[in-house]
């Protein structure tokens, strides 16, 4: 198995290099097990890391399209089971808004693949395509979503103390089997706009997490296509079979402002419905605030609950977009209408 792995880890490598000398002008001090990027630098392709850690020393890689195309997939993303950033900058830079992309070419900051480590002390400022609606651009990705085995069960990562801002949809996404800490990070979607419905963390597809300590600023979707809303916090699950419920993840402790829904628990069945089985997501002791409406719906609520036996306690929840009278029927301090067995208590 060592002598397999090997071949592939040295592959990696081959492959980069010759890309490099076609598309970035990066370079890396090569350790067996560290990456250290040498100096600030632009790419116009991925660059894959097939070692364990890569080390940023507050050096900025700045995506831009290639010559007669555009850019594709993540700036950075591991080359094998684990990767650990920490002090990376990463931006894009003039790339082509018209140009959506899905699946492996969607735009991503940092993607860590059926793989686990962290990223740390890191920021991701602008990884966007200008004002563009495309369904991409994330600060920091993590996904298992294809089912990939591990001797010693799901992939473990740590998300800490990092910046993302200016992302075009998410800021830092965890989805599929994956286990995750959240901690400690900024993220700053920059206020309402009307092309794109932004969320600042998601948590998704049977993924589970703690999110703490975090401070989410943004989200809004001020236009009113498919009745969108941006979320501070989004944990998203269902439906079965072919995409599992998302339970267990606890959302305490941040600060969430300006959202159009500060935390929603989005769980459902094929038929819109509440998973019918406890998903027991906690919410508790959270600032949750927006001053204003700013959804183009109408819509907003502190929490949004679509799911079995999640708990809502001891959350600080203000601003008028929450205030129910502000809008009757469309503004809620907590909306569990759609909820299944809700613990609300000691919220005020």
């Amino acid at each position: 198995m060592r002598a397999a792995a090997l071949v592939v880890v040295v592959a990696v490598n081959l492959s980069l290099g010759a890309a490099a000398q076609a598309a970035t002008n990066c370079s890396f001090r090569r350790g067996f097990r560290t990456w250290t990027l040498r100096a600030s630098c632009t790419t116009d392709e991925t660059i894959v890391i097939p070692v364990a850690n890569l080390e940023g020393r507050g050096f900025t890689i700045t995506a831009h399209d290639p010559p007669g195309g555009h850019f594709r997939g993540a700036i950075v993303r591991n080359g094998g089971p684990e990767l650990n950033v920490a002090e990376l900058r990463l931006t894009a830079e003039g790339l082509n808004p018209d140009a959506c992309d899905a699946d492996d070419d969607r735009l991503n900051g940092i993607l860590i693949e059926d793989g686990g480590g962290s990223v740390t002390r890191s920021v991701i400022a602008g990884v966007k395509q200008g004002d563009s609606g495309c369904q991409e651009g994330n600060g920091i990705i993590v996904r298992n979503v294809d089912g990939a085995a591990f001797p010693f069960g799901a992939p473990r990562v740590e998300i800490e103390g990092n910046t993302v801002t200016g992302y075009q949809k998410t800021g830092i996404v965890v989805n599929g089997d994956v286990t995750a800490r959240v901690t400690n990070n900024v993220v700053d979607s920059g206020g309402p706009v009307d092309f794109i419905a932004r969320n600042g963390i998601q948590i998704g597809l049977g993924a589970r997490a703690t999110v703490a300590h975090n401070r989410v600023v943004g989200n809004s979707y001020s236009g009113s296509f498919g009745g969108a809303v941006g979320a501070g916090v989004l944990i998203v699950g269902g439906p079965p079979p072919g995409d599992p419920f998302t339970v267990g993840t606890d959302i305490e402790d941040n600060v969430i402002l300006g959202a159009d829904v500060g935390v929603f628990l989005d769980n459902e069945e094929e038929d819109a419905s509440s998973a019918s089985v406890p998903t027991r997501v906690d919410v508790r002791d959270n600032v949750i605030a927006h001053a204003e409406v700013t959804s183009g719906v109408p819509y907003s609520a502190g929490v949004l609950d679509i799911g079995n036996r999640d708990r809502i306690v001891g959350n600080l929840i203000f601003g008028a977009a929450y205030d129910p009278d502000t809008i009757p029927g469309s503004t809620f301090e907590i909306d569990v209408r759609f909820a299944i067995d809700p613990t609300v208590r000691r919220n005020r």
